[in-house]
């Protein structure tokens, strides 16, 4: 009897220290690969499990920028939820992406992995003006202005005009070029 009621109290103090169940102190963050990338767009979708122990949230979401690890400091959309996801519209054509998500709370700024994607590159859009006629002695002389819209995120190696008899015409036709390569230019 003694052994019996030895073994009772010795597993009602293991029972009674054991460890009371633990909580985690920080917060679990994943941010998931980018989807449907264009030019201009791109989808981030995330997880943001908060933490345990304090689930206190002061805001949390998505940081993004041209730089590696992003905070924020930088662009920061806030979104609620476990399971996050946000539509990036009008980024620059061609670039490098830089996101994470992150949860703040009293206790401090906490940022999932980072996510790294580049927008495509977009069609370029050239904005042709009106041709002007002017009258000098008896010769006729042509002006004609244009503007770039859109670079297609791309650097401007030439701009100029193409001209020819027949419709839609290329720069394997006639040429002038501009010696202003920005985004207004003209010749005559």
């Amino acid at each position: 009897m003694k052994k019996l009621l030895s073994l009772y109290v010795l597993s009602i103090f293991i029972i009674s220290c054991s460890p009371e169940e633990s909580c985690e102190p920080t917060p679990k963050l994943t941010t998931s690969e980018a989807t449907e990338i264009t030019d201009v767009s791109a989808i981030v979708t995330g997880t943001i499990t908060p933490p345990t122990c304090d689930e206190t949230v002061t805001s949390q979401g998505f940081v993004y920028g041209e730089s590696e690890l992003p905070t924020i400091d930088d662009t920061k959309i806030v979104k609620s939820g476990s399971e996050v996801s946000v539509s990036l519209n009008n980024l620059q054509q061609n670039n490098t992406y830089y996101i994470r998500t992150f949860f703040e709370n009293p206790t401090g700024v906490y940022y999932g992995n980072e996510v790294v994607f580049s927008t495509a590159v977009g069609d370029a859009v050239v904005q042709t003006g009106e041709i002007n006629e002017d009258y000098i002695y008896t010769d006729s002389l042509y002006s004609i202005s244009g503007a770039v819209i859109s670079t297609g995120g791309v650097p401007i190696l030439s701009v100029g005009f193409c001209y020819s008899t027949d419709s839609n015409p290329t720069i394997d036709n006639n040429t002038i070029e501009s010696e202003n390569v920005s985004e207004q230019f003209s010749a005559s």
